[in-house]
């Protein structure tokens, strides 16, 4: 197979799955919402597919290693078609059972053709953050397109329960694409001269962590990603819904999802332009705490249009900070670990979200979410320092 065809097939095959997932971006919070249930119910849902996502990370990873890459992805669209069409039906166990297989789905995608992609242009003398950026720039432009797509569905959908199932069946239909184009645009790969079989795998991933404490180091610090991360994106979509006029309005939320994933391209390009003249480690650093004193002046902004610059802003930075971590750790994990310590990455990122989760329940108690996001800012500047000499 030629080289391009097979680089842009999978680069195709993934931006149909961000695609896909873009779309429901907007809706997300309303699945369960619409259909009648409390706000308290939708934490609980939420929860699931969390707790579901961490839960299969990590052994998701060690299995498209172990078994294969294009396999385990192929298994994640069948998880998401599945726990998609659950999110149609109004009894609540099956929207939650829908959400934890959701999550299942994303574990076995995450990762797994991103592996390949970069390994395929190692072999042929391309540079790492050129892969990763094609990676950042091709899923935020997908995720873009989608949530601006599902905003506009939404705005479109029947009221009551039926208000998200228009976004839902878009949904379906991407992905049931993208399990028929999987095996077709994508060959399975050639595994090793000597198989390994999961228990292995595992063994071997221990011992490289074991043996590269900077790549746990800087697991470390994307735990603290996952902490801004979830810290911002939770409380945003309440403050903006609330000066709406209508429900028919609902489609300016997709606009500003797009606008936030628009902003993350550019990021990626200042980035790729950055790590031309600074180290990844050095410039990893840097703008990760550039980006904690923009969260932290967010907080104590008063004017919607200077929160809405900050946040905008922030969204760059997160960008250029993408890139460059997504370098940095690619240029230090073998090629037989990729799919196992990216699919850690993600799981330090759902595991940040957990915490903040947690934190904001105890400390929205006291102050409100300009004070939390404050809060989050200072101690995950204190973080960053503190992990940042072991990167």
């Amino acid at each position: 197979m030629n080289s391009k065809f097979s680089f842009y097939s999978k680069l195709l095959v993934i931006s149909i799955s961000y695609l896909s997932l873009g779309l429901v971006l907007p809706a997300m919070s309303l699945i369960v919402v619409s259909k009648g249930f409390p706000l308290p119910y939708l934490g609980i849902a939420i929860m699931c597919m969390s707790l579901s996502t961490i839960l299969f990370e990590v052994p998701s990873g060690i299995f498209c290693d172990a078994k294969g890459r294009q396999m385990g992805f192929e298994i994640g669209m069948i998880f998401v078609f599945i726990g998609t069409s659950l999110l149609l039906f109004t009894s609540f166990p099956l929207l939650c059972i829908g959400f934890a297989i959701n999550g299942m789905g994303r574990a076995f995608t995450s990762g797994s053709l991103d592996a390949l992609l970069i390994e395929e242009g190692q072999s042929n003398g391309g540079k790492i953050e050129d892969t990763v950026f094609a990676l950042e720039v091709s899923s935020s432009l997908s995720l873009a397109l989608g949530a601006l797509l599902g905003g506009y569905l939404l705005s479109l959908g029947s009221t009551g329960p039926r208000l998200t199932h228009i976004v839902l069946e878009g949904r379906l239909l991407l992905v049931g694409i993208n399990i028929i184009l999987t095996p077709l645009l994508i060959a399975k790969e050639v595994r090793m001269e000597n198989p390994r079989n999961f228990s292995s795998q595992v063994s071997l991933v221990f011992k490289g962590l074991r043996s590269q404490p900077r790549i746990f180091a800087y697991i470390t610090s994307v735990v603290v990603q996952g902490v801004l991360l979830f810290s911002l994106e939770t409380f945003w979509q309440p403050y903006i819904k609330e000066l709406l006029a209508s429900d028919s309005q609902l489609w300016i939320l997709g606009m500003v999802v797009s606008s936030l994933f628009l902003m993350t391209i550019l990021g990626s390009t200042i980035g790729k332009f950055l790590l031309r003249i600074i180290s990844a480690k050095k410039l990893y650093i840097l703008l990760f705490i550039a980006d904690l004193f923009l969260v932290a002046l967010l907080s104590r902004s008063t004017r919607l249009g200077v929160f809405l610059l900050l946040f905008l802003l922030i969204y760059v930075v997160l960008g250029a900070l993408s890139i460059t971590g997504g370098t940095l750790l690619n240029q230090r994990v073998d090629n037989s670990l990729r799919s196992s310590v990216l699919s850690l990455s993600s799981f330090s990122v759902q595991a940040g979200g957990l915490l903040s989760s947690l934190s904001s329940i105890v400390i929205l108690s006291y102050v409100d979410i300009s004070g939390f996001w404050l809060i989050t800012a200072i101690g995950s500047i204190i973080a960053i320092l503190f992990i940042s000499r072991r990167i």
